[in-house]
């Protein structure tokens, strides 16, 4: 079991870069698993859900939305009082009047070193994330200085 682990460790640190724009929420308890990987399983019931949903800047012409949900849970207990924990991250973003999405799924695991047989815990986590973007090329308005605004497709 070890070796499995040290092996995740190593493949998980040894990637070569790392391009991310991370969902931020202003009630960071709310969304523990977002914040930090190492709470991945780390509750008092065998499964939690959360979904948070954000608008922001409502002023302009298309407000920013984003929505997130996750799922996470204890895979396993070792005989040591240590605890595996696994989850699931999904999150889609849109922002602006030429709708820029971001689309995110990620898995996160944890393993939680049990200080005293199951009471207090240190805890390691790590996510992985498949990351999209888009943007809808066909809403750009460019202006031409002896007509109106012409939107091109």
């Amino acid at each position: 079991m070890r070796k499995t682990l040290l092996q995740l460790l190593i493949v998980a640190c040894s990637l070569s870069s790392a391009l991310a724009q991370d969902v931020h929420f202003s009630q960071i308890h709310a969304s523990p698993t977002i914040l930090n990987p190492a709470m991945t399983g780390l509750t008092n019931s065998d499964i939690r859900f959360t979904l948070n949903t954000k608008s922001q800047w409502n002023s302009v012409t298309t407000a920013y939305r984003t929505l997130a949900g996750t799922m996470d849970l204890k895979i396993g207990y070792l005989p040591n009082g240590d605890v595996i924990g696994g989850g699931l991250l999904l999150s889609t973003d849109k922002a602006g009047d030429l709708e820029f999405k971001t689309n995110a799924v990620g898995l996160s695991l944890s393993y939680m070193k049990s200080l005293d047989k199951g009471q207090n815990f240190v805890a390691f986590g790590l996510t992985n994330s498949f990351v999209t973007n888009s943007v809808d090329y066909s809403k750009i308005v460019a202006f031409d200085l002896l007509k109106s605004p012409v939107q091109y497709k």
